[in-house]
């Protein structure tokens, strides 16, 4: 008989237990963004059950009323979310905020040959005037008048600047896109981390947009490289790797 009653309560626990969990559904988001986050892991620190967010960033989970779900991803800071209903759930994440190295560009001089004479400036004003030389250097004579352009020298350092500036902005990309800083955001090290490289690294004018994210950018990129067989993520010579996919794409 206590035997029997033992049995009955074990059951009768069981079954309490098994009733107490249900399916929690959600969706996962970048935080301000609202960009779908996929591959996010979310898991109970109660029961230890884990699932992982679709492409979509739709999950679905075991819980009981109680537990406690953490939702974690690469580029991504954890997020711990206490079970207080089964209502569907939305999930913020926000982006791990890494530095990156300090890019210092320096002043590059240009030195320019001398001419075989200097140019004088007459009573011509805005023309100068050069004696003419025969091609080994040699005067020969005469002069000859070289046209002054008033706008010339703010256009050469227009045209000077923005060649600066692009330097300027693609070395910024460049150290950016770097194992030792993409390391803080992706998964990746080795070949697959440089072939990674080689495929996404973006050109100036995406990296400068001003709807540019560095997080989701990389994220989007991530699974797009998922995609690609893992010998060929692996290749050792970048011209393996056949599928090139779109990274300017969601």
């Amino acid at each position: 008989m206590n035997r029997l009653l033992i049995l009955s309560f074990f059951l009768l626990i069981s079954t309490i237990k098994v009733y107490g969990q249900d399916k929690l559904n959600g969706r996962v988001y970048e935080d301000k963004t609202k960009v779908l986050l996929g591959n996010i892991k979310i898991e109970d620190l109660k029961s230890h059950t884990s699932a992982t967010a679709d492409s979509t960033g739709k999950f679905s989970i075991k819980v009981s009323i109680g537990d406690f779900l953490t939702f974690s991803g690469f580029a991504y800071v954890t997020d711990t979310v206490y079970v207080a209903n089964l209502k569907y759930l939305e999930v913020y994440l926000k982006p791990k905020q890494n530095m990156l190295d300090e890019v210092k560009i320096q002043n590059v001089q240009t030195r320019t040959g001398k001419l075989s004479a200097a140019p004088i400036t007459g009573v011509l004003g805005s023309r100068k005037i050069l004696y003419q030389t025969d091609e080994y250097g040699n005067q020969k004579g005469g002069v000859k008048l070289m046209v002054f352009d008033s706008n010339g020298d703010a256009k050469k350092k227009k045209r000077d600047g923005d060649i600066a500036d692009n330097e300027e902005k693609q070395l910024v990309v460049y150290n950016t896109f770097q194992p030792k800083n993409l390391q803080n955001y992706l998964p990746l090290k080795g070949v697959e981390m440089d072939n990674f490289i080689i495929l996404y690294t973006p050109d100036i004018t995406t990296y400068y947009n001003a709807g540019f994210n560095l997080t989701s950018y990389l994220n989007v990129c991530y699974k797009k490289f998922l995609l690609i067989p893992a010998d060929q993520r692996a290749s050792t010579t970048a011209f393996k790797l056949v599928t090139k996919p779109d990274s300017t794409k969601n």
